[in-house]
C-alpha cells in the first residue's frame, strides 16, 4: 500500500522546483489465492501536482483459475 493525503501540503511546504511539478500516486491492491486460481482487487489514484490533474482506477479486479 502506497498512500498520501494532500498534494496541497507538498506543494506548499516544497522549495524544489521538480518536486512542485511532479505526480504523486497513490495505490492499493490486494491478492488472495485459492483452490480454484486467484483474486486480485485493488485501485489506483494519480495526480500531476502542476494543474491539479486526477486519474483513478477505481475498482480493479482481476480472477485468474
Amino acid at each position: 500500500m502506497d498512500f498520501a493525503t494532500s498534494a496541497r501540503v507538498i506543494e506548499r511546504n516544497s522549495i524544489d522546483p521538480y518536486l512542485q511539478t511532479a505526480t504523486l500516486r497513490s495505490s492499493l491492491n490486494f491478492n488472495k489465492q485459492f483452490d480454484w486460481g486467484t483474486l486480485s482487487a485493488g485501485g489506483s489514484r494519480s495526480q500531476n501536482l502542476s494543474d491539479g490533474l486526477v486519474q483513478q482506477e477505481l475498482p480493479s479486479l482481476q480472477i485468474t483459475p
